[in-house]
């Protein structure tokens, strides 16, 4: 990979990333920071200019901002529901919740 084609990739990578953040599908994150990953190690030994690398600077400053908004969101919503005594529920395939860390009781009968 050239060092402008990995600049470009990185660059794309990193809008990809904002889109993800802004849409809230923070599932997609670690694949992107995967092959971010990989363009990073691609531009180790390359010989990138610094207008180049402001660019990438700027991108990735950017997208942690809105990484830590989504967090701060995050655990603002999770103790909100704990304070309320809602806590954190999951749902099991059978549709049933269940507050995370408690155990699933098994109601069996007895003929």
């Amino acid at each position: 990979m050239t060092t402008a084609s990995a600049v470009q990739r990185l660059q794309q990578l990193l809008a990809q990333e904002r889109r993800a953040l802004l849409g809230g599908d923070l599932a997609r994150l670690a694949d992107l920071a995967a092959r971010k990953d990989a363009c990073l190690d691609a531009l180790a030994g390359a010989s990138a200019t610094e207008a180049e690398l402001s660019v990438l600077r700027r991108q990735q400053q950017r997208n942690e901002v809105l990484l830590a908004s989504a967090l701060a969101g995050i655990g603002g919503v999770r103790a909100l529901l704990q304070a309320n005594g809602q806590g954190t529920s999951v749902y099991h395939p059978d549709g049933s919740a269940q507050p995370l860390g408690a155990p699933r009781l098994r109601l069996t009968r007895r003929l």
